[in-house]
């Protein structure tokens, strides 16, 4: 693993059914490789929170929301609840098993007030009873048809399809 000296951010546009901006994914990235470093994924999300969100949040997304994935350990510890909620879109990897100890940290995340989005979602009925809790299923259309999402979806009327 790279011992990294800084970091940096790339933000990729999130669009709506309309084509328009409605925030950023940010990622943490190794620099001008614009690629991801070989560290672990959990001090990945916590540099990207502490070094770009917290601090220069405003300036990276505007009036936009910022959609950070979270690994699957930072969603059962709660970190999500370490920053605010406003502009925070909490990502469920498609990385993560969506267990138990996932399911009752994303109702707990939820209830707080917290936007929760599934991150590159292919509909499985383990994902069931995260539906809920989700309000914002990013799917990527070149993997899984629109057509098809919003087939999946037609019973979910408080989810967003963003592709």
């Amino acid at each position: 693993m790279q011992n990294l000296k800084y970091s940096y951010i790339a933000r990729q546009p999130i669009l709506d059914s309309e084509q328009k901006t409605v925030g950023y994914e940010l990622l943490f990235r190794d620099g001008p490789n614009n690629t991801f470093p070989d560290i672990d994924p959990e001090l990945a999300t916590n540099r990207l929170l502490s070094e770009h969100f917290l601090a220069t949040h405003y300036s990276t997304i505007g009036d936009k929301l910022g959609f950070v994935n979270f690994p699957y350990q930072s969603l059962v510890n709660l970190v999500p609840t370490l920053f605010p909620k406003e502009n925070l879109v909490i990502e469920i990897l498609e990385s993560c098993e969506p267990t138990s100890e996932l399911l009752a940290a994303i109702k707990k995340m939820s209830q707080a007030g917290y936007t929760i989005a599934l991150d590159d979602f292919v509909p499985r009925k383990e994902w069931l009873p995260f539906l809920p809790y989700t309000s914002i299923i990013k799917i990527d259309i070149r993997q899984y048809s629109l057509k098809k999402a919003q087939g999946s979806s037609k019973d979910c009327d408080h989810i967003t399809l963003l592709s």
